[in-house]
């Protein structure tokens, strides 16, 4: 009996000493949030606002999509989208050097105080067109620009025409004051970056590399300031990329026996793809908390209640608990693994021929860690039973590397943030998607990839669908957030 009162003394003492190192843990853990930058003073930009909102309508008129074929591009939107720049922006026009790059994208240098320094403020003028068929689906045309009591419709409002027209506009604005930036400032914007950004900002980015510019940061688009997004947060996050992830597609091919559709065999090829994607489902690819997502759970610990506090600050007991919850969501199983996404499959031409080959088409999201070449051997190690051979197809990439989130530059980004969007919390990010950015890294150490307008959930999904927009008020503020960051420059 003593043995056994002795043995619950020490498992209740186990239990309470495990409880308090939870404790300690939980309330003696300081996140980044506590110790961020201050705001500035803040400097507002005296914009004709309505004249910034009739741009910004008048550049989404301009049907500026982009494909490699050149007969399947109305080359004549970009050459007016160019037009359209000069005329709107005489100051800018008259005062920045401009280069033409493979005869759409266009490169500005606005020279500095200091010759050693500058910085790169990225855009492109390219985007998607729409789904045939979801032309009935928006409350206004797509390319008509429309201007209602609180919103600018259009697609490249949100990507991401309206940062590029919010980049000129202040630009603009202090060049008409006669301000003169202490970095010199060059504004990259590209023609093609929903194809990847091959003709563009790519060679951009060659360009500067080969005249030896030092660049010190560079701001493109990435994460956005989003509202009642993260779970179990009230205060808007302003999710600022300081890494991306890679880009891959694999092909399956499986070759089979044809024949007549009476008299099928067990080997068939659209069989072996069926499986071998079915395999795929149980993805190879472990779940981390790492780098930019260790950053970000970080960050928004302390603004969570007390039970998501304590599994966070505690990563050593319920690190298991959180994968599997960030597992069960697409947005949040994204920033944790190399994701796995079927996107084409062909095989078959007739409804009563067993076609001999079949295909499919597979994207991958490589998380940091991983490369281009890790995630094929590791496919063709997972399916090495299945009767299917993988290659890899189209443009391929590695994550990027990482920027440093306790930069000086970093600490600008979140000054001028605190400053326009008082009471945001501001947090390092993994980019899940790609941005032309990615070709900068030869020449900067510190890119941050981060459009600075407020979105809640349902506008999330109007990114590339139907019925995009952004309000005035969040295109008026990101003129500002533009106007404070140059003004601000150290």
């Amino acid at each position: 009996m003593k043995k056994c009162r002795k043995g619950l003394c020490i498992a209740f003492s186990g239990i309470l000493l495990l409880v308090a190192i939870l404790l300690v843990r939980t309330f003696m853990f300081v996140p980044k949030y506590e110790t961020k930058a201050t705001s500035l003073e803040r400097q507002n930009a005296q914009i004709d606002e309505d004249k910034a909102i009739s741009d910004l309508s008048e550049a989404i008129k301009y049907k500026t999509v982009y494909d490699y074929d050149n007969s399947k591009v109305d080359t004549n939107a970009f050459l007016q989208m160019h037009s359209f720049i000069d005329k709107s922006f005489p100051n800018l026009t008259r005062s920045l050097e401009k280069q033409v790059i493979n005869k759409y994208s266009l490169l500005y240098k606005w020279q500095g105080q200091e010759d050693d320094d500058a910085i790169v403020l990225m855009a492109h003028m390219d985007v998607v067109g729409g789904e045939t068929g979801s032309e009935s689906d928006w409350d206004y045309p797509m390319f008509s620009g429309q201007v209602t009591d609180d919103y600018i419709y259009g697609r490249g409002t949100l990507d991401i025409k309206g940062q590029l027209i919010g980049i000129l506009e202040s630009i603009d604005q202090l060049v008409k004051e006669g301000y003169v930036p202490k970095k010199t400032i060059y504004i990259a914007i590209g023609h093609d970056e929903e194809l990847g950004g091959n003709e563009g900002n790519k060679v951009i980015a060659e360009k500067l590399k080969e005249q030896g510019v030092k660049v010190d940061m560079v701001l493109d688009e990435g994460g956005y300031i989003v509202k009642g997004v993260v779970p179990k947060v009230d205060l808007p996050v302003a999710l600022v990329g300081i890494e991306e992830k890679g880009y891959v597609s694999l092909k399956l091919t499986a070759q089979g026996k044809g024949g007549h559709s009476s008299m099928p065999d067990k080997e068939m090829a659209i069989n072996d793809i069926a499986s071998a994607l079915d395999k795929l489902k149980d993805s190879p690819f472990d779940a981390k908390i790492d780098g930019p997502t260790k950053e970000f759970l970080n960050n928004v610990e302390p603004k969570m209640p007390f039970i998501s506090r304590l599994a966070i600050s505690n990563q050593w007991l319920f690190k298991p608990i959180i994968l599997n919850m960030l597992s069960n969501s697409p947005s949040s199983n994204a920033i944790i693994r190399t994701t796995i996404a079927p996107t084409i499959i062909s095989g078959g031409v007739k409804d009563n021929v067993i076609p001999q080959t079949c295909e499919a088409i597979i994207n991958f999201r490589i998380f940091p860690g991983e490369t281009v070449d890790s995630v094929r051997e590791k496919v063709e190690e997972y399916l090495k039973n299945e009767n299917v051979k993988v290659d890899i197809v189209g443009s391929s990439w590695n994550p990027s590397k990482a920027s440093n989130s306790n930069s000086d530059e970093y600490k600008e980004v979140e000054q001028v943030v605190n400053t326009i969007f008082p009471d945001t919390l501001v947090s390092p990010y993994l980019v899940v998607g790609c941005t032309d950015s990615r070709y900068y890294q030869n020449i900067c150490d510190e890119i941050f990839r981060f459009t600075p307008v407020v979105l809640e959930k349902e506008d999330l999904n109007r990114l590339h669908g139907v019925n995009e927009r952004i309000s005035k008020k969040g295109y008026i503020d990101m003129i500002q957030y533009y106007y404070q960051l140059v003004k601000g420059l150290k």
